[in-house]
């Protein structure tokens, strides 16, 4: 009878001397990002935002700066609530707005 046959990385597993793998910190990265109140009204352009294709006018609720991570701090997801031109609150929206959008903000009058 033959014996079993090795694959090429069982034979290259059982050569090969374990090394230690130290685990990889995360890095503290500067952020950028504005401190925006709840209540703030950002005036979006279409190209502040993706995937709206339009001018946006947002009464911000909360910000995810947590996940400005993955786009290298240019852009931040913000939820909230879209505004007529009137100032009337219309839809809950989730968008993607570019940070350097942000300073533009004005203060919702209440």
């Amino acid at each position: 009878m033959n014996p079993p046959r090795q694959t090429a990385l069982a034979r290259q597993t059982a050569i090969a001397p374990q090394t230690a793998v130290a685990p990889q910190t995360a890095v503290a990265r500067p952020t950028t990002i504005a401190d925006i109140a709840p209540g703030t009204v950002l005036r979006l352009r279409k190209e502040d935002w993706k995937y709206g294709g339009q001018n946006l006018l947002l009464q911000v609720e909360q910000l995810r700066p947590d996940l400005s991570t993955y786009y290298d701090d240019q852009w931040i997801w913000i939820i909230g609530r879209s505004l007529g031109s009137d100032g009337t609150g219309q839809e809950r929206v989730i968008a993607l707005v570019r940070v350097d959008a942000l300073p533009a903000a004005t203060s919702a009058a209440r």
